[in-house]
């Protein structure tokens, strides 16, 4: 049997073989050696059939190969297998990006779950990114800066179960500009998870209906930063027209200019501080904020911005929170009313405080004459 399995293998060998056919060829010539292969699986010799000290490696070992058996789908991006064993797998093409098109082209492949950014990159002028579903970006502490100089443009557009982490972001838009976004996600119902993020963002030139952040459910946590020079005309929001989930985060936005923080958006705030800077609006048009277990302090121009009839805004304190509302104008008090769904709640009002004496809902305007709440001294 050993024999007429060389034969079928002497004949349909693609190896040219330089034999004398007077004479029988030698192992040697057949290719067989005696040395051990590091690379062959045990079981994975033939032997010659004219001296079997002499053997052949048709089988090769995974593992010598530099297959393995764990799970690299949260980073590689084009995954090999072993042809002995496809339980063992090899990474070709790692999720790692070093600039723009390598992070470009894995965003968008849909074969990452996390991409890995190993330097700061640069975005080109009024070009974007979009991140395929299921696909996060870990920043590693760098910064992934872009520029713009065009209407309707989104930097990053986002699809559902999407993400950034660990990164900076940087934005300057020059120009008369209208309808630019950094982040929006392509459907109102894709959730997008942000953690550890520092934003920057500079409009040089008079903007209008800009934002930062757009649409889609939001869950952000950790530390996250914003910060929105604004230094001509026009209308902007920090976040406009989502539902945006901050748990366990430290929120900062300050330098925010003329610029409105939320506009047309569902507010949740959970185990977190919140503080927020701005002469302009805090709030505009309908909106909702609820603070759970949270520490908030928001400055503002104004809380709230109601130019259509029936727009309005509803403030809800859960547990032991704590809002401190400072506002430089009355605007949109009569509009706004402050829920308190326990008695643990404190409000802080232009520097007076106040505390629920029991659950029930008030006009922010009506606050000071409330029984439903009383003066601290």
């Amino acid at each position: 049997m050993k024999y007429v399995l060389f034969l079928v293998m002497f004949l349909f060998s693609t190896q040219a073989v330089a034999l004398d056919c007077s004479k029988q060829p030698t192992c040697a010539e057949l290719n067989y050696s005696t040395e051990d292969n590091p690379k062959c699986d045990k079981n994975g010799y033939i032997l010659c059939p004219y001296d079997q000290s002499y053997k052949k490696c048709v089988q090769y070992s995974c593992e010598a190969l530099g297959f393995t058996q764990s799970d690299k789908s949260d980073w590689c991006a084009d995954i090999a297998t072993c042809k002995g064993d496809k339980s063992y797998t090899l990474c070709q093409k790692p999720c790692i990006a070093w600039d723009y098109e390598t992070l470009s082209s894995l965003a968008e492949s849909g074969k990452c779950k996390i991409i890995t950014m190993k330097k700061d990159i640069t975005i080109p002028l009024n070009q974007g990114i979009t991140l395929a579903e299921n696909t996060l970006i870990d920043g590693s502490g760098h910064t992934l800066k872009s520029t713009g100089n065009r209407d309707n443009l989104t930097i990053f557009s986002m699809n559902d179960k999407t993400g950034m982490k660990n990164i900076k972001l940087q934005h300057t838009q020059t120009e008369t500009q209208t309808n630019v976004r950094l982040l929006k996600t392509l459907e109102k119902q894709n959730a997008v998870s942000l953690k550890d993020m520092e934003i920057f963002v500079s409009f040089d030139a008079s903007t209008s209906w800009t934002t930062v952040i757009e649409s889609g459910v939001y869950n952000i946590s950790g530390k996250f930063m914003l910060e929105m020079n604004k230094k001509s005309e026009g209308q902007m929001a920090g976040f406009w027209g989502g539902t945006y989930n901050f748990t366990d985060a430290q929120v900062s936005i300050n330098k925010s200019g003329g610029a409105n923080i939320f506009d047309i958006c569902q507010v949740t705030v959970t185990n977190s501080t919140f503080q927020a800077d701005t002469s302009n609006y805090l709030f505009v048009r309908t909106s909702a904020a609820t603070f759970k277990n949270s520490e908030a302090s928001l400055k503002g121009g104004a809380l709230f911005s109601a130019p259509e009839m029936g727009s309005k805004l509803d403030l809800v304190l859960e547990g032991k929170s704590v809002l401190e509302l400072e506002l430089k104008k009355e605007t949109g008090k009569d509009r706004t009313t402050i829920q308190a769904t326990d008695t643990t709640g404190t409000l802080i009002l232009d520097g007076v405080t106040y505390r629920p004496i029991k659950e029930g809902t008030t006009k922010l305007s009506e606050i000071e004459t409330s029984a439903d709440w009383q003066k601290q001294n």
